[in-house]
């Protein structure tokens, strides 16, 4: 992909959090980073551990794989790998890989000069994982609390979970608080997709940064001195000094009837 006219302008050094400019580089459009090569990391391997689980278990049908937290028996240690152990380490590998993504997002705003918008939306979503399946098991005393990694699976945790405390997903606040958080995903994709049709230009034009749409301070300063010139030529012109002077018919009228009471033309 072709870089921008104004990308050239951001892709600079500096604004790291870690590793200084070891991993400081760009890869096409996308920021690597520090935290980009260990996101990666975690990424890679719990995708891998996943397919293990998978293939440990009963069968390959995408709807059906399960990936089960440890029973309840094992509180809050290290089950075995086939116990619930696989579903421990993907869970840490998640958690990274989500923190990575977020604080990558921060090294891009840094280099952007801009605010930490961006990574703390991020982070909204990644504290409602958190709690899921880190805090709520924790506060609970069992890893096995967390929901189980897979498509029916989960669903039926989802189920379960209601039923266990009297119908909580029918519960009006939580019905406003997933409405919303939905909605603000949906805004927020809304939000980049114009920012980068708006940016990105057809083929053979450049971007119409600010200062390309903005006349700068010498065109308003060069625009405002020959304005004031037009004006004061037009102001000293001889058709506007004719007009504006007094004729003499005019002036012999205003000056008879002054000589009048002296017996002279006003009689």
């Amino acid at each position: 992909m072709a870089m921008l006219n104004f990308e050239r302008k951001y892709r600079v050094r500096g604004g790291t959090l870690l590793g200084g400019d070891l991993f400081d580089f760009w890869v096409g459009p996308f920021y690597v980073g520090f935290f980009g090569v260990l996101g990666l990391f975690f990424t890679l391997l719990g995708t891998g551990l996943i397919v293990w689980g998978a293939a440990l278990g009963p069968t390959w049908n995408v709807w059906q794989i399960n990936i089960a937290p440890p029973d309840l028996k094992y509180g809050l240690a290290l089950a075995p790998l086939r116990e619930g152990g696989l579903w421990q380490i993907i869970t840490f590998c998640a958690v990274g890989s989500f923190s990575c993504w977020a604080l990558r997002e921060v090294e891009i705003c840094r280099k952007l000069g801009m605010g930490y918008h961006v990574p703390f939306a991020f982070s909204v979503a990644i504290f409602a994982y958190v709690t899921l399946v880190v805090v709520r098991p924790f506060l609970m005393g069992a890893w096995g609390h967390g929901f189980p990694y897979g498509i029916l699976s989960h669903l039926d945790w989802v189920s379960n979970v209601g039923y266990q405390y009297l119908h909580f997903h029918y519960n009006p606040a939580h019905m406003l608080g997933v409405t919303f958080f939905f909605t603000t995903t949906f805004a927020l994709s809304l939000h980049g997709s114009l920012i980068l049709s708006s940016t990105n230009p057809p083929k053979g034009e450049v971007v119409k940064t600010p200062s390309t749409r903005t006349p700068s301070s010498a065109t308003r300063s060069a625009t405002r001195s020959a304005r004031s010139a037009s004006i004061a030529s037009a102001c000293s012109s001889p058709s506007r000094r004719g007009s504006g002077a007094p004729s003499a018919s005019s002036s012999a009228a205003r000056s008879g009837p002054a000589a009048g009471p002296n017996g002279g033309a006003g009689g």
